[in-house]
């Protein structure tokens, strides 16, 4: 058994310095073990006795068996199991054990002479090899004199073959041991050393086969024995490597599970260097921006521009080993790459479902969950909190004369002032379209408030210069102090209610909320009244927006959206669905739409001349009512047979993971209706639904579509989407298209079909109807 003891040490003390007390052990098994090869031929010089020469064709058999062997690896080393100590057994029984430990010792020389170790590698393992020679030579002897083929001298022989095991073993794991600095018992008990113990001595029983067949056959049967020794030999060695082949597998399955789970950069870096360890079966492996140097094996992970090594050390670890260890690294490093850019992905999308993708700004979630924070924080350390909501005044206008890009300059213009504007702590967000919003979240005294609403306004004031044109907008301010609150939501109400009395004042200044501002409240609460007597006096309608093929430009269907006839004229369903939602209307109102749009869907389709898709939208209220899955049970036979019913629900309405949600939706797609996420990446995104549940239709938040032509990062979401979305099977909508530009960009990548104002804005019935015709005819032609 012979110890492969690689690579440079790695010290406990000083670099460069090897503990003293592994320097004297490995000296002293150096020098007894010389001292016994000279003494064993120096007695056979003196006896006038020399090796027979057919004995020295051991020295060529001992360096080529060296090749084949099992490798027991540890924690911190590795050690290689040689049989080739089977020629020691065969010249114990052919020669005296004098003149065997004499040519053992030369095959043992000759053995670590080709191996190209370190030479003190070198020489402690041909002390070694002497010393468990000897110690075979000598317990075998003493039970035994072998001079004839018995049982006696075959289980002398055995345990001859176990003694030289424990001497090398032993002392292998000692000089580990002291090296190292650990536990020696730590190091020699290892769950393998007794198949490896039964395995040593059994192979090593081939050189008793050996001798029997020198004795009673003739010579050239010796030739037979090559087939059974290569044999075991071969086998010995592919079941060393496969061993430890599955250990570094099982090792990287278990790695590359792991990682997909993992949320964030930190945590699968941390996870690689765990995983790393195991599969090197190695403790020190660290993560650096260093390649491997000498004695040591690593593998790089390119994570984005940055790289970084994995990288662990060689020594003492057996040779057979490196190659395995080197391939197994760059495996892991592969699994690491893939996981970091999927989190960088899963970052990005959070990034953006958390911040407006024009402006780069907090968007209303997050600033939401900024304002609860500060709340917080306001009543543990009594600290004024203040909230500033912020709409741009005569911002259509500018919208309508040079474009909707110009718009978008402006609004990306104004979030810079305003983001310079601020201290570090406070917070600004795009709320969405021209209104902004500010948390103060050290506000100070009422009247430094006020300053800062002057400061913003001046700001907002001053001319823009886009595109060579100068523009000059201006802002109401609504201000809501947390005095005047008594929780988050309230100070958000307030600050609300508060901007749209700056509006109704004249626009340009700033309104602080004062408790008289709660009339509003209570108009609010009238126009909830009314709404709940709105579908039994026939006040809600439905309007059409058409969806459009973009490859072909053809009609593929319509998106239901609901409208309102209120007492001051239309009302669109951001007005009053949130009032439903909290009074518990939207479940009568979403039958109501249900109903309606079914018995609208034949027109719409015979107009058209085929069969179209209806969109309806759907809130998390209907998903939990069992009834609705049984009105859409019911509604779908009625429809044509080849039209499909849409029901779009929000990414909001699945974030909960609710049971009842989610077994709402896999009943509805069990009807038959075709299911779709709406305003896909404003929510907090999540890809693990679209695996787990049957959706048929992704469509991409407007936001996105509005701000790609200006902005890239939005442009590379909106690729990755489309991507995602077809390698899931899902047809993608692009939302918000207003341009011939983005229905160009969205179609080079996919996308199938579009909606929005460049198509048609949404449609009363018989006007969707002509729209649907006039297409229909159009295709014809």
């Amino acid at each position: 058994m012979v110890p492969d003891v690689l690579g440079e040490t790695l010290p406990t003390v000083a670099p460069g310095i090897r503990p003293w007390v592994s320097t004297a052990f490995d000296g002293a098994v150096m020098v007894v073990g010389t001292v016994v090869a000279v003494l064993a031929n120096a007695a056979l010089l003196v006896q006038g006795n020399k090796p027979p020469l057919p004995m020295l064709l051991a020295l060529p058999v001992v360096a080529l068996i060296s090749y084949f062997p099992l490798v027991l690896n540890r924690t911190a080393a590795s050690i290689e199991i040689g049989f080739d100590s089977c020629v020691l057994v065969f010249l114990l029984l052919v020669t005296g054990p004098l003149e065997a430990v004499a040519v053992w010792a030369l095959a043992s020389l000759v053995g670590q002479l080709v191996s190209r170790k370190r030479v003190s590698s070198m020489a402690f393992n041909i002390g070694l090899s002497t010393l468990a020679g000897a110690a075979m030579a000598w317990t075998a002897t003493a039970l035994d004199p072998l001079r004839e083929i018995s049982p006696g001298s075959l289980l002398a022989i055995a345990v001859g073959c176990a003694a030289y095991f424990v001497v090398d073993y032993a002392l292998t794991g000692i000089s580990v041991a002291l090296e190292e600095g650990l536990p020696t018992w730590t190091v020699l008990a290892q769950p393998t050393v007794l198949l490896a113990l039964a395995a040593f001595v059994a192979i090593d029983s081939l050189g008793y086969l050996a001798a029997v067949v020198v004795r009673d056959r003739a010579v050239w049967v010796w030739v037979l024995l090559g087939v059974p020794v290569a044999t075991i030999l071969i086998a010995t060695r592919a079941l060393s490597r496969g061993h430890e082949h599955g250990r570094r597998l099982a090792s990287l399955f278990d790695a590359a599970a792991s990682m997909q789970s993992l949320p964030n950069r930190p945590a699968i870096l941390d996870s690689v260097r765990t995983h790393a360890r195991r599969v090197l079966h190695e403790d020190r492996v660290e993560l650096r921006d260093q390649p491997p140097g000498p004695g040591e094996v690593g593998a790089v992970v390119q994570a984005g521009e940055t790289a970084m090594w994995m990288v662990g050390p060689t020594r003492n670890r057996a040779r057979s080993s490196k190659a395995g260890d080197q391939q197994a690294l760059e495996a892991l490093a592969a699994v690491a790459v893939e996981s970091l850019a999927r989190a960088d992905l899963v970052e990005e999308m959070a990034h953006v479902a958390r911040h407006d993708a024009l402006t780069g700004l907090a968007n209303r979630r997050l600033f939401q969950d900024r304002v609860e924070h500060g709340w917080h924080l306001h009543r543990r350390h009594q600290r004024p909190i203040a909230v500033l909501f912020l709409d741009l005044d005569n911002f259509k206008p500018v919208n309508d004369r040079f474009g909707h890009e110009i718009g978008d300059e402006l609004l990306v213009a104004v979030a810079d002032r305003l983001r310079r504007g601020l201290r570090p702590g406070d917070t600004v967000a795009r709320l969405g379209g021209d209104e902004f919003a500010v948390l103060l979240e050290q506000a100070g005294s009422p009247d430094d408030v006020r300053r800062a609403c002057e400061r913003i306004l001046d700001q907002v004031r001053g001319e823009f210069r886009l595109s060579g044109r100068r523009i000059v907008v201006g802002a109401s301010v609504g201000v809501a102090l947390s005095q005047d609150a008594d929780n988050a939501d309230a100070l958000l109400r307030n600050a609300d209610m508060a901007m749209y009395r700056a509006k109704a004042a004249g626009k340009g200044g700033y309104h602080v909320y004062a408790p008289e501002l709660r009339a509003a409240r209570l108009q609010r609460l009238e126009l909830l009244e009314l709404l709940g007597g709105a579908v039994g006096r026939g006040e809600l309608l439905l309007h059409y927006q058409p969806l459009v093929r973009l490859s072909s430009g053809d009609l593929d269907g319509f998106e239901a959206l609901l409208r309102w006839r209120g007492p001051d004229g239309l009302i669109g369903p951001n007005e009053f669905i949130g009032l439903a939602e909290e009074s518990g209307l939207v479940s009568a109102i979403g039958e109501w739409v249900l109903e309606q749009a079914c018995e609208d869907l034949p027109l719409l389709s015979a107009a058209a001349g085929h069969p179209l898709t209806l969109g309806v939208n759907v809130s998390a209220h209907q998903l939990s009512d069992h009834r609705f899955v049984e009105q859409v049970a019911r509604l779908r036979p009625l429809m044509d047979r080849d039209s499909a019913l849409l029901l779009e629900m929000t990414e909001s309405v699945l974030i909960g993971d609710d049971d009842a949600t989610l077994h709402g939706v896999q009943a509805l797609h069990d009807v038959g209706a075709s299911l779709a996420i709406d305003d896909f990446g404003t929510g907090y995104s999540s890809v693990s639904y679209l695996r787990r549940l049957p959706f048929d239709v992704l469509k991409i938040d407007r936001s996105f579509i509005a701000s790609m032509t200006v902005d890239r990062r939005a442009l590379t979401l909106v690729e990755a989407i489309v991507s995602m979305s077809s390698a899931l099977n899902l047809t993608v909508v692009a939302e918000g298209i207003e341009r011939v530009e983005q229905a160009d960009l969205v179609r080079t990548m996919g996308c199938a079909i579009g909606q929005g104002y460049l198509f048609s804005r949404p449609l009363q019935l018989d006007d969707a109807v002509r729209y649907a015709r006039q297409g229909a005819m159009a295709h014809q032609r």
